[in-house]
């Protein structure tokens, strides 16, 4: 806030985090296994240059009592004085610098992937270089944007259209040889900046003409391209230039668009009637040395008609939430058919919140006589979750027959396990959340419901082992950042306690017991 006031500092969110990871699991054998991991890191670009925020505001108003002689002020006017500052706002941008990618094998084995991000032309944040490593070998991607080149890209440039990339080059890093390169060159037409033409080359051959784009519509739509082979296609646009309407190959647009005529063009453009543009649009299948695909589209849900080079239809169906509903063929037949369940409302939803992801609990009971047992449970997605209790409740509307969500652990001697007693001293947040991880599984998930109008206290059974133990706020609003842990182990009496930090690896003893202190 601005000292002296509820107004608060207007905040950049470049800054405010990015995505760091996201791991990928399978559900095998009672438990979920790591298949696929994947880490990013970033670098920080900031500008010298800041904008300054200027603010002022009232501090004091008050009625004016007594005048000098001579004056005439009304007592009920009011004087202010105002404050007046200054503050800077930084401006930046989070960079991607590296991406690490891991998929774990059944056998075993891992497979990596490692793509560095390089950027040579800051301030501009396009990357200019991209390294990928994997088990076969390194490659090098240089990428060039309008500001690498002269002429047409200078005017580019000067409009701030700096983004497209002009030419992309692969080399083999252990060879230095060239393994391909794409150029898209452009042309200035009535003062805007298009597309003309495609070249590439292998193996550091003289580049050759791929793709030419020979005319564009008013909406800078392409119609018409001209390929390697000599190839005609030609495109028609509808619906106010929105939607391609027709693709014909081996046809000029001049050829399509003179089959339709004028007013045939007019309605394809402007009408939203299906039964309209599908009359203009069959017209163009009396060309028998051109393929035709046309469609027509259901706007803001997706094609409505497929009429294929063939004159078959397909046709799709959409429910009243613009979802794909059926699929038919030309003779009305189903294809194919969609249903979507939404999960209904329970009749205690206005005491539980709704959660539609599983989330898993892990707890503890007694198998037999010094038999001590850990068993997990998993809402399933769509049940209702009780946060003051941590209870789970039977989705009332159980789907392809799932009524529960139980999966059962391991059952072994009390001398397997280790007593772990969660308390907090966190007034701000009422649930913590402990993943206690172990090769890559989540063993045992453990939530902690801390009332801070009393002293309470959690008892857990792990079992023995080394656990990297995740520790997260079951509340997304709080800053996990405040968040400290502290571990005390008490063998056989009070014993050492230690600060530790969300993934650190523990190893918990048999024969001890263990505290572990959120703290803010």
């Amino acid at each position: 806030m601005i000292p002296g006031t509820n107004i608060p500092f207007i905040k950049v969110d470049w800054h405010l985090g990015a995505l760091e990871s996201v791991a990928e699991y399978n559900y095998k054998n009672e438990k979920f296994q790591l298949r696929h991991l994947k880490k990013n890191e970033y670098q920080v670009f900031q500008k010298d240059e800041r904008p300054r925020v200027a603010y002022s505001f009232p501090t004091q108003i008050y009625n004016v009592l007594s005048v000098p002689p001579g004056v005439t002020v009304n007592d009920r006017d009011r004087y202010v004085f105002t404050y007046s500052a200054q503050y800077n706002l930084s401006i930046g941008k989070l960079l991607l610098s590296k991406e690490t990618e891991e998929w774990l094998e059944n056998t075993g084995g891992t497979i990596t992937q490692t793509t560095n991000y390089y950027y040579d032309y800051l301030p501009y944040l396009q990357p200019s270089r991209i390294v990928k490593t994997n088990s076969t070998g390194s490659q090098t991607v240089t990428l060039k944007y309008p500001y690498d080149e002269t002429g047409i890209y200078t005017e580019m440039m000067n409009r701030n259209i700096i983004s497209p990339v002009i030419q992309e080059t692969t080399k083999d890093n252990a060879t230095n040889v060239e393994i391909s390169k794409v150029r898209l060159n452009y042309r200035k037409e009535n003062d805007r900046f298009l597309r003309d033409y495609i070249e590439s080359s292998v193996q550091g051959k003289p580049l050759t003409e791929e793709l030419r784009f020979n005319f564009y519509d008013d909406y800078e739509n392409v119609l018409q391209t001209t390929g390697r082979d000599l190839t005609v296609k030609s495109y028609l646009w509808g619906y106010k230039g929105r939607y391609l309407v027709a693709e014909i190959e081996n046809a000029s647009y001049a050829t399509a668009k003179s089959l339709i005529g004028t007013t045939g063009m007019g309605n394809i453009n402007t009408s939203s009637d299906e039964n309209v543009i599908k009359t203009e649009l069959e017209k163009l299948y009396s060309m028998s040395y051109a393929m035709v695909n046309a469609y027509t589209w259901q706007p803001l849900a997706g094609i409505k008609r497929h009429i294929s080079p063939q004159k078959t239809y397909t046709t799709y169906d959409y429910d009243a939430n613009n979802r794909l509903k059926n699929i038919f063929d030309h003779n009305g037949n189903v294809l194919q058919a969609f249903n979507y369940n939404t999960q209904k409302s329970s009749a205690y939803s206005n005491v539980l919140f709704y959660t539609s992801i599983p989330r898993m609990e892990s707890f503890n009971k007694t198998c037999s006589a010094n038999q001590m047992g850990i068993y997990n449970y998993v809402g399933l997605g769509g049940q209702d979750y009780d946060p003051s209790s941590g209870s789970y409740r039977i989705d009332p509307y159980p789907k392809n027959g799932e009524t529960a969500g139980y999966m059962y652990g391991v059952c072994g001697p009390e001398s397997n396990f280790v007593k772990i007693t969660f308390k907090a001293d966190v007034v701000e947040c009422p649930e913590f959340v402990f993943d206690f991880v172990k090769d890559g599984s989540i063993i045992a998930t453990k939530t902690f419901f801390h009332q801070p109008t009393h002293s309470d206290a959690l008892d857990f059974y792990l079992p023995v082992g080394e656990y990297s133990v995740v520790c997260r706020s079951g509340v997304q609003s709080y800053d996990e950042r405040n968040m400290k842990y502290n571990l005390t182990d008490y063998f056989p009496s009070a014993g050492a306690t230690f600060g530790f930090v969300s993934k650190d690896t523990i190893n918990f003893q048999s024969g001890h017991t263990y505290t572990i202190w959120v703290k803010n």
